[in-house]
């Protein structure tokens, strides 16, 4: 299992512990989301507007009445690939090719480039011909900036359909590889309202219906770092000018040995009878001799 884990994860984000984590930042280096209003072949050097200056940057927020008794009774089914190691239902997705090209145009100084299928990556891949401005790695050559993953939903404004997107590339293994960036439709198309660069790319996201024309997010994060393999699961939330993260819980195991225990999640799900009450459902397994598991229950959405 672990030589399977160590195949599958050594390609994921490894923080520096000294900078941001992915979906996971120091609250005292937390990066500020940075608003832009941009043309779609501008770099993305606006400054934050004055109104949104004085606002927090997005914490950890303490959740003392969010975890129910650990007793509660209710199936989290388990699947696994190739290696055994466990996958979690998750609702993002690779954006087609047209839509990446539209997502790219609004952050690329360039027209986005498409590459042809190859072993590694069977369908065609979008990228920027250079870094844009907001990456570490800014004006060099980005043959791997692309979008990798995105979920559309209403984040933020009453009945205003957003885009939220992780990237990946033209940021170091420090800064987790990549980032996130929320876009939302105008006149000329999906463009950038606000950019995370360096908090890394959620593994998995499920979106929690917080009203009828309102959604939040719930996604796991990892990394593998000094032979330990921690997991995370974040609730963020759209409700202000800042999307604010909440902490539920979080994982660890060493991945040298087994027998030094741990826990890691073995699926996850999601329950919601109408919109703003739902329960997430997260299954816990120990790993090494031990192997027993467990169930976590968390009421949704967190306030």
């Amino acid at each position: 299992m672990l030589i399977g884990l160590a195949a599958s994860i050594y390609g994921t984000r490894e923080p520096d512990k000294s900078k941001t984590q992915s979906f996971a930042e120091e609250p005292e280096k937390i990066r500020e989301e940075k608003p832009y209003d941009t043309p779609s072949n501008a770099k993305l050097a606006a400054p934050t507007p004055p109104e949104a200056q004085d606002e927090p940057n997005e914490r950890d927020e303490a959740l003392p009445d969010a975890k129910l008794p650990q007793n509660t009774v209710v199936e989290v089914p388990r699947r696994t690939n190739a290696y055994g190691e466990p996958i979690l239902d998750d609702a993002l997705q690779k954006p087609p090719v047209g839509l990446a090209k539209r997502l790219l145009e609004g952050i690329c100084d360039a027209p986005p480039e498409v590459s042809p299928p190859t072993i590694v990556e069977p369908g065609e891949v979008v990228t920027c011909r250079r870094c844009p401005a907001f990456t570490a790695d800014a004006g060099a050559r980005a043959n791997e900036f692309r979008i990798a993953k995105y979920i559309r939903g209403y984040f933020g404004d009453h009945k205003a359909e957003r885009i939220v997107a992780f990237y990946r590339g033209c940021e170091p293994h420090s800064s987790n590889f990549g980032g996130r960036i929320i876009y939302e439709a105008r006149a000329t198309g999906w463009q950038p309202r606000q950019i995370d660069e360096g908090s890394g790319v959620a593994d998995a996201c499920l979106k929690v219906p917080v009203s009828t024309h309102r959604d939040d997010l719930v996604c796991t994060s990892s990394y593998m770092g000094f032979g330990e393999y921690s997991s995370s699961i974040n609730y963020y939330s759209f409700a202000g000018h800042k999307p604010r993260r909440s902490e539920l819980i979080a994982t660890r195991f060493s991945a040298n040995s087994e027998a030094e225990g741990g826990s890691q999640f073995y699926g996850w799900r999601l329950q919601s009878e109408r919109a703003g009450e739902a329960r997430l459902y997260v299954g816990v397994e120990e790993v090494g001799e031990r192997g027993a598991s467990r169930v976590e229950s968390f009421e949704l959405p967190v306030r």
